[in-house]
């Protein structure tokens, strides 16, 4: 006679636990989804020079993100400081170099060092998106610095024997360029322009740079402190009372008679464990499908 299911060493709870988390954790990602939409940054339909030139489309940024997955180009470098672990994040190096060329900009025409930079802070902070129009509006230095980062990306993206470090997708195309650095260029508008009625960007000043005035606002570090806490407490406190109280299953195993347990081949299967096969099965799919999105 084999231990049918329902005589599991394990609490009853667990079910009921399992299915809050499971409503719990949907219930947040369905709230976050919905905040998302509602408070996306805005991606302009053009992207006007002081002097009323057109440097770039809303399309051109889209198809950039395009390209930037079409070239796998999270596997040299990310986008809004989500951590580049081989290349550069794309966002702080337009915003860091942007920065340097317009302060030489304005350095070049008179300003003295201090001014340039301080006028390339609040410029960066500006968000000068008219909202009727779908139109944003650069800056002398910040459409001089958009030109020059076009001549930059083509190097950086250039021949592989010309490359420093870790070798990247040569673009040979002048247009695939010009719509990737217009998407590197409008993410790094995204995360220094202030966010209407607030004093942060649309990313909460993120990620830092000195010359786009990014500092991570108080709330940044709050949270990120606070889910560490909550992360290692939570842990501990799980920790605790699965070893303190034996409503929860974890003791059960101790009482529990392996004289009665047959062996492997004389055991009948249960239903959950015929049912791995097709678990399997669907996760295989899931990632066949997952590939070929992908591809």
């Amino acid at each position: 006679m084999h231990v049918r299911e329902k005589n599991l060493i394990l609490s009853s709870g667990w079910l009921v636990t399992a299915i809050v988390t499971f409503v719990f954790g949907f219930s947040v990602m369905a709230y976050l989804a919905v905040r998302n939409a509602s408070d996306q940054p805005p991606v302009p339909r053009t992207v006007l020079s002081a002097d009323g030139r057109l440097l770039y489309t809303g399309d051109d940024v889209m198809q950039g993100q395009h390209l930037f997955q079409k070239y796998g180009l999270m596997q040299y470098g990310t986008i809004f400081g989500h951590g580049a672990y081989l290349g550069p994040d794309f966002t702080a190096q337009y915003l860091r170099i942007s920065g340097e060329k317009a302060m030489l900009f304005y350095a070049e025409r008179g300003a003295t060092p201090a001014e340039a930079a301080e006028r390339v802070r609040a410029e960066a902070k500006e968000n000068n998106y008219d909202a009727a129009g779908g139109v944003t509006t650069y800056s002398a230095g910040q459409a001089k610095a958009y030109g020059d980062l076009l001549g930059y990306y083509r190097d950086w993206f250039g021949p592989p024997e010309k490359q420093q470090g870790l070798r990247r997708p040569y673009l040979k195309d002048p247009e695939e360029l010009r719509k990737l650095t217009a998407y590197f260029s409008w993410a790094a508008w995204v995360s220094a322009a202030r966010r209407p009625d607030t004093n942060h960007s649309y990313t909460n000043n993120w990620p830092p740079d000195d010359l786009a005035a990014n500092k991570p606002t108080p709330g940044v570090l709050m949270w990120s402190v606070l889910s560490l806490v909550a992360l290692l407490c939570g842990a501990g406190l799980t920790f605790f009372v699965f070893g303190r109280y034996d409503w929860l299953g974890w003791h059960a195993a101790d009482e529990f008679d392996a004289d009665r347990v047959k062996p492997p081949e004389e055991a009948a299967l249960t239903p959950s464990q015929r049912t791995v096969a097709w678990y399997f099965l669907v996760v295989a799919g899931l990632f066949l499908v997952q590939g070929l999105l992908g591809g």
